[in-house]
């Protein structure tokens, strides 16, 4: 179990390490503060992580970065100094422990869903196709609009317009009620282009 706040830096290679253990069969869950998740270049190391069989959610304002393993282990990483070093604390099997556990098991109870998609775009498909699954895990983590235009590769006003699409034929006028309206349709087949051609207006913001 972890929660990963920025800044989301891999510098020693732990991502590597990461994938190995789930390749193993190693359960992992995982709360990604919101602002990494808008950091350059961090989702796509993430979709990797969620193929591979990690869990993630996403919820804004964590209070801390924390490793938790198999409950018997804790691990608290504290602010860099001036030299560029990490202390850490290291917590045993105790009340303290017990209470962290708590505390990642209330934080996954609020965080949002990433589900990303595990599909790669088929040839052929317009330059500005964008997989609807996509698109709603990007929506419903709360990342802004130009955070999604950078994660998908396409312009804001192109990102606005996909929103807007997506949100018109799931007829919400908010960001909340289109998550709503897409998880009742979790039984269709996700992942096809949205059609952008329509006249839609920008949705509102919730």
């Amino acid at each position: 179990m972890c929660l990963e706040t920025p800044p989301y830096l891999d510098p020693d290679g732990t991502g590597t390490a990461d994938l190995e253990l789930l390749a193993a069969g190693v359960t992992s869950r995982c709360i990604y503060d919101r602002a990494a998740i808008e950091q350059a270049g961090v989702l796509p190391e993430i979709e990797q992580m969620v193929r591979a069989g990690q869990e993630a959610r996403v919820l804004p304002n964590l209070p801390m970065r924390l490793y938790i393993a198999d409950g018997r282990l804790a691990v608290l990483p504290l602010q860099r100094d001036s030299a560029g070093s990490e202390a850490v604390i290291v917590v045993h099997a105790s009340a303290l422990l017990d209470a962290l556990g708590k505390l990642f098991e209330g934080l996954w109870q609020r965080a949002v869903p990433l589900r990303l998609p595990t599909v790669k775009a088929q040839p052929g498909r317009r330059r500005h196709a964008v997989s609807e699954e996509r698109l709603i895990a990007l929506l419903l983590s709360g990342i802004t609009d130009e955070a999604i235009a950078r994660h998908l590769g396409i312009s804001y006003r192109t990102a606005q317009r996909h929103i807007a699409a997506l949100m018109a034929g799931l007829g919400a006028d908010t960001r909340f009620q289109a998550g709503v309206q897409a998880a009742f349709r979790e039984h269709r087949n996700l992942g096809t282009p949205l059609d952008v051609g329509q006249e839609v207006h920008p949705p509102r913001s919730s």
